[in-house]
């Protein structure tokens, strides 16, 4: 067990300067006995100093490579901030060390080797064994959790690199140490939590025989009206190797977590065992997020195999301008990467009866967006309706247009679109504030619901006027449903493919007239219930 401080020093203090240290640049080299060792360990070194951008709640881990320790190193509470990391939690140096000369141990070394923390603050990993008087290469150098090589925390930077500048050594550095030393070799690293291989100048993490890849993945959500909002909170990714899929309960190795925030990009990162195959690594992903709708938090889990998670720039949501898997999480309705069967995928002509709908949310899930708020899912008014309807009405604010957008569906050129339309009118007042019958506005007789009806090409996101459902509703039926069952037939020769349908509604709730008694200008205010059932395409 071992403690940790805030931050990893910069300098050795002048005890690890009386060891005999030297490298292929000295003027003295050591003398090379043959057959004889020595021991070396190595101090893990990264800058300190002002970050050139401040931490903040939304990106916690800051905007330059010089993270404290403590940063790199933290899980992250549901607010995207850095909970302090576990004194006694383990990590290890991964390297790979390399002899050029012929010598008597190994010519290759990959090791890992525990790290600890000396009385000076500084952090230097247990010694290794070499050969005395040899020229050796430190090729890379990784710091991970000892039980999971996925969460890359810290990392050498390769020569020429866009991060090089930031450290004093970059790799391949070379050292040579004398018979019977115990020598102390800094080596410098950068946090590399939330940052690509490529600036530490690798295409991948490679950990002896385990490659290491990052996702960079934005997430969306969107609240029960379908307006959509950067999810805040994480998303960690756990390993399992096993023949056959296994349950989310079986994933209790480590986790690899990054924070989910607003204008920031996380990383998924996943360890790839060379030596074993892509099929049998599975690796359950966790996302948490705060409800958009203020109930809490929400959390999704998916199961994937390695060799889904390869294919990740073939997934249809893989933002090829600005390179990052672009997710939407909708209701009920998401998926990282298992995206084979999502509903309304195109592949059925669309029916929505809201049968088995309880709310607007529900809807959501099945990819309608653009719920007002005031809308809801009511028992049907009418006797020939079905049991349920989307329900509107005017409201004392003069609402009374709605525009909705449906899930995706197939369209087949020739295609009708038929709806049940189901309507009254409550009462009919003045300012809606006088209730009296001879308050009543003598002049205003109901008025018409109309409903727009386009098709949005999926493809292009192009919209083509369908036609227009009107439906005539007179204020004499008051507080009565009244029903109509328009079929719309387009004039336009609308190609087949896969569509949305926008549904632009508008009622008969708002307007203008002259009071009788007093010839002043005043609205007039209809109580307007208004219900669309049975919406579908068909020849």
């Amino acid at each position: 067990m071992f403690m940790k401080s805030p931050y990893l020093s910069a300098i050795l203090l002048a005890g690890f300067l009386s060891f005999s240290i030297s490298s292929c640049t000295s003027e003295d080299q050591p003398a090379s006995v043959e057959g004889q060792t020595a021991q070396v360990s190595f101090a893990i070194v990264m800058p300190e100093g002002v970050q050139s951008k401040a931490v903040t709640a939304e990106n916690p881990l800051g905007d330059t490579p010089w993270k404290s320790y403590t940063q790199c190193m933290s899980q992250f509470d549901k607010d995207g901030k850095p909970i302090p990391s576990n004194p006694d939690f383990p990590i290890v140096a991964n390297m790979n060390i390399t002899r050029s000369e012929d010598g008597t141990g190994p010519a290759n070394l990959d090791v890992k080797v525990n790290i600890i923390k000396r009385d000076n603050g500084s952090y230097v990993t247990d010694p290794i064994t070499v050969d005395a008087g040899k020229t050796y290469t430190i090729n890379s150098i990784t710091i991970t959790d000892d039980t999971n090589l996925s969460q890359i925390y810290f990392s050498g930077v390769t020569s020429g690199a866009s991060f090089a500048p930031y450290v004093s050594q970059t790799l391949p550095q070379t050292f040579t140490v004398a018979a019977f030393t115990k020598p102390i070799i800094d080596v410098w690293v950068l946090c590399a939590r939330g940052f690509e291989p490529e600036k530490f100048g690798k295409p991948k993490f490679d950990i002896n025989r385990v490659e290491v890849s990052c996702i960079p993945i934005f997430i969306d959500v969107c609240d029960i009206y379908g307006e959509d909002f950067v999810a805040e909170g994480s998303i960690s990714l756990q390993k399992k190797d096993k023949a056959t899929k296994p349950t989310p309960t079986e994933f209790t190795g480590g986790k690899v977590i990054d924070n989910l925030a607003s204008g920031s990009i996380s990383y998924l990162c996943f360890a790839d065992d060379l030596d074993k195959a892509d099929t049998e690594e599975w690796y359950l992903i966790t996302v948490t997020y705060k409800d958009p709708n203020g109930s809490g938090t929400i959390t999704h889990q998916e199961i994937v195999t390695l060799e889904t998670l390869k294919k990740y720039k073939t997934s249809p949501r893989w933002n090829g301008t600005y390179n990052y898997l672009d997710i939407l999480i909708c209701g009920t309705n998401w998926c990282l990467f298992n995206c084979e069967n999502i509903p309304n995928d195109c592949s059925s002509k669309f029916f929505e009866g809201f049968e088995d709908v309880n709310k607007t949310a529900d809807l959501v899930a099945k990819g309608w967006t653009g719920f007002a708020g005031s809308e809801s899912i009511v028992p049907g008014g009418v006797p020939s309706s079905g049991k349920y309807m989307l329900a509107a009405g005017t409201d004392n604010k003069g609402q009374d247009k709605y525009k909705w957008t449906t899930g995706k569906f197939q369209y087949v050129t020739g295609d009708k679109i038929s709806m049940d339309l189901n309507a009254f009118i409550k009462f009919d007042d003045w300012d809606n504030s006088n209730t009296k019958a001879d308050d009543k506005d003598p002049g205003h007789d109901g008025g018409y619901v109309t409903v727009k009806v386009s098709l949005q090409n999926t493809t292009d996101n192009s919209v083509t006027e369908f036609g227009t459902a009107t439906f005539k509703v007179t204020k004499h039926n008051s507080g009565t449903w009244l029903q109509d069952k328009p079929v719309l037939v387009s004039e336009k020769s609308i190609p087949s493919g896969c569509y949305n349908m926008i549904l632009e509604t508008t009622l008969p709730g708002f307007g203008w007239a002259i009071d009788p008694k007093t010839g002043e200008a005043k609205h007039w205010y209809d109580v307007f219930n208004f219900g669309i059932d049975n919406i579908q395409n068909n020849q």
